[in-house]
Order: structure tokens, then sequence, then C-alpha cells
């Protein structure tokens, strides 16, 4: 491990996106038990309508009493489940979502398929209609929002796990270690070129250090070319994947080849003075599928 002190932008943000998947996979199983609550309460609910169509003698109502208070405890698990599930609902907008940067869920899709027909009409006219009406509705209504909150466990689980990959790889951390910085130089944006003495667009940040000093990967990847350019003079490119590229200029030497895999910290090359400049510093860049990007939102320095 580099003995650094410099960490990834919003630590605290990414770790929640690292292990975000783990939490999604249990709220799923909570989810998927709350479903089997409602296979139970079917089974109950049948039974029970059965023994009211039934007549009646001092046995079945005995039955029908036994499962009224069933059905009392069921409509409390019920609500139960419906707060846990509530809970939920709100963990995954107010958090994963969030953090994932996904938006919220539709009313639409949330309430798909509640209401419109009546399919309840051949309980009129039953003992206790009224309760065996509304607690169909209940374990029909619960059910289906259990499908959906599921269905969209299915998405964060697929997206979080995508994310997790791509914040592997990115460049996160700073190129060189403290005690070898000596400064920052040139920033990104534009600025009056030191040799060509013209406004040019300076697309990275010049890091002022002395000749030799190491340079590390800040990140994952592939080395897309190391060789000798005319400004640039010995650079290395690393492709991170998802669009992301980074850029290490005017070394006095390089240590990687072409085609070879890196991680984050890495020793790929050492400060130097080659090409257009105009004293022993790193140029350091990052590209975001094709664009140059500021490479100081990708850390923080303390």
């Amino acid at each position: 491990m580099q003995n650094h002190t410099y960490r990834l932008y919003a630590d605290n943000e990414i770790e929640n996106k690292k292990t975000i998947g783990f939490r999604l996979i249990f709220y799923k199983n909570i989810v998927l038990k709350l479903l089997f609550v409602l296979t139970v309460a079917a089974v109950i609910f049948v039974v029970f309508t059965n023994i009211q169509q039934q007549n009646e003698n001092l046995q079945l109502a005995n039955e029908r009493k036994g499962l009224l208070e069933q059905f009392g405890l069921l409509n409390e698990r019920m609500g139960k489940a419906e707060n846990e599930l509530l809970k939920i609902q709100n963990q995954e907008e107010n958090t994963y979502r969030r953090i994932l940067e996904i938006e919220p869920m539709p009313e639409s899709i949330k309430k798909a398929g509640f209401g419109g027909v009546n399919f309840y009409s051949s309980y009129e006219g039953l003992l206790n209609s009224n309760l065996l009406i509304s607690t169909a509705k209940r374990i029909d209504i619960l059910s289906k929002k259990l499908v959906v909150q599921s269905k969209s466990f299915d998405e964060i689980i697929n997206l979080a796990k995508e994310r997790e990959q791509k914040l592997a790889v990115i460049p996160s951390i700073f190129p060189l270690y403290e005690n070898e910085l000596k400064k920052i130089g040139s920033g990104f944006g534009m600025r009056k070129h030191p040799i060509l003495h013209s406004m040019k667009m300076h697309k990275g940040i010049d890091l002022v250090a002395k000749k030799g000093s190491k340079i590390m990967s800040t990140g994952k990847g592939v080395v897309k070319s190391a060789h000798y350019s005319m400004g640039y003079g010995k650079c290395v490119k690393i492709d991170h994947g998802f669009g992301y590229v980074s850029v290490y200029a005017h070394m006095s030497k390089i240590k990687v080849k072409k085609g070879q895999k890196v991680n984050h910290g890495d020793l790929i090359g050492l400060v130097g003075n080659t090409g257009r400049s105009t004293g022993s510093h790193l140029h350091y860049e990052v590209w975001i599928n094709g664009k140059a990007v500021n490479p100081e939102k990708f850390y923080i320095r303390n």
C-alpha cells in the first residue's frame, strides 16, 4: 500500500455505493418473506370463505369463531408487513435511488393494477362480507406492491453492481506521493502557454516535483500507449473503461508497456522534463468519453 494521504473525492458517498448491493439483497429477502406471509394469508382466507358458504352447525360455528380470531391476527400481521414495506420504500427513495442518481419510481408504477373492476362481488351477501372484502383487497394490494418493490430492487441491485465495477477502475487517487510534491503549478483551464506565449487550453494540472519522483496509476486499467510524444514528451495513457482515460506527461522514464494491466497505485513512470516543458513536473489529465475534465474533481488533498 502506498504511503500517501490523498483520498477519493466524496469517499463516504462512494463507500455507500460499494456496499449498497449487499443492503439491497438483504431488503429484497425481507420482501420475499412478506410474500410468504401473504401466501399463508391467502390459504386462511380460502378456508374461511368455504366455511362461510356451508350450513352452520355447532362445529362450523366454532371453526368460524376460530377463523375470525385468525383473521384478526392475520390483519395485525399484514399491518406490520405494510409498515415494513413502507420503511423499505422510503429507504429506497431517500437513500439508494439518491446515491445511485436514479429518478424516484413513478406513482403510476407503484399503483399499477390497483382499483378498477370489482373482483370481490362474490363475497357480498356472505356472513362477515365486509371483513372478507376488506381483507381480500388488502391482500391483493399488498401482494402487488411487494411484486413491484421486488422488481425495483432487481433494477437497483443491477445498477449498483455496475456502479461498483466502475468505482473500482476510475482514476481516484493522487498520482504522486505527498512528500514528493513541491507545489501545484498551472491548473485546468485557459492559460498563457509558457513556451508558445499564446492563450491555450490547459487540459490538465501540473504537479511540480523533483526529477525521478515516482508516478502512480490513479486507477485500474490497461495501458493504452507508452511512448514519446512531441508536446508531452515521454507519456503514458491508461484506459480505465467506462469512457475514462488518464494521461501522464513529461516523464523522465516510462515503467510500463502498451497493453499492460495496472491497478491503483502501480508505478508507471518517473517525473521528468521531456517534451514541451519548462521544468521538472508531471502534467496529469483525466478524460471522460473523449472530453478533458478537471482532474481535481477526483481527489481531495489533505
